[in-house]
């Protein structure tokens, strides 16, 4: 079970990371393509190591499906983005749990596999915790936010993601593979970067961010490459739907990090916590984790 502990410490770095992202996006930097390339670049990091320790290249396939997964990741992040920028931190990163369920959908349209009972009660379960945390009581109705919906499709690309990079693992040691998608990423920033409009947007939000801003950016690479290295060690020594559904861990410090903040340094973040919507939250996780779990145990 050594992997657990490499998905703990990912998500720790991620679930930081989402807090700091939140922060920057609703003060600094809106347009969230625009931090889409950024993270895409920033992934280019882990490549400096290659000159003191050279990467074997795998086939042509291999290759092409690496680089392409890197690609994707930086695209399905751009769903979450949106997603934190018009939602609270602690309703958005649970709703990461249905990657899991995406996991199983896209392994029962592909490969065969069928529903079993417990999968159909976890599938509800899930549902039901992923809409109770994005519900908001508005004067005497309810609804349902629209970054659920954003995170639906994050959830969905996340899962596709996994599930290529777990193949790559499965055929390329992890050094090579890791390497390779993180080049990956950095050709879906620069697809990005191609567009001339995003890439004056891109320059013209780099040269007006102030320098403490753009240390606290760096800061979020620096922690998604971190989050990176560990939860692929995770996916490339266990099962990928172990290593999506013991994702909990993430909603459970992101919930607790937005408690801390929003009590100690509410200038900085804020959220709304009253007894009812702590009671939400709670309830909703922990429904979430539950879901995810029985998919994995049974």
């Amino acid at each position: 079970m050594n992997w657990l502990i490499f998905v703990v410490i990912g998500h720790f770095f991620w679930a930081t990371n989402a807090i700091i992202i939140k922060i920057l996006l609703t003060k600094y930097v809106n347009n969230i393509l625009v931090y889409a390339i950024f993270i895409g670049l920033v992934s280019f990091l882990p490549v400096f190591v290659v000159p003191f320790k050279p990467i074997t290249l795998p086939d042509l396939s291999l290759l092409i499906t690496a680089l392409i997964t890197g690609m994707l990741y930086v695209y399905a992040i751009i769903p979450y983005l949106k997603a934190l920028s018009i939602e609270e931190v602690s309703r958005v990163t649970p709703v990461w749990r249905f990657s899991p369920l995406f996991v199983l959908i896209l392994s029962i349209l592909f490969l065969g596999e069928k529903l079993t009972n417990y999968e159909l009660i976890a599938f509800f379960i899930l549902v039901l915790g992923g809409l109770l945390i994005s519900i908001h009581k508005t004067k005497d109705t309810f609804k349902i936010s629209k970054a659920f919906y954003f995170m639906l499709l994050a959830c969905l690309l996340f899962a596709i993601y996994n599930i290529l990079a777990k193949w790559i693992y499965n055929h390329v040691p992890y050094y090579d593979g890791f390497i390779l998608i993180r080049i990956g990423s950095v050709l879906g920033a620069l697809v990005l970067l191609s567009v001339t409009s995003l890439r004056a947007k891109f320059i013209k939000t780099c040269f007006q961010m102030p320098a403490k801003i753009k240390q606290a950016a760096l800061v979020v690479g620096i922690f998604n490459v971190s989050g990176h290295v560990f939860l692929n060690l995770a996916l490339f020594m266990a099962p990928v739907s172990l290593v999506t559904a013991s994702g909990g861990v993430n909603s459970i410090i992101v919930l607790l990090l937005t408690l801390l903040l929003s009590h100690k340094y509410p200038h900085i973040l804020k959220e709304n916590f009253t007894k009812p919507i702590l009671l939400q939250k709670s309830v909703a996780i922990f429904l979430i984790i539950i879901g995810a779990g029985m998919i994995v145990l049974y």
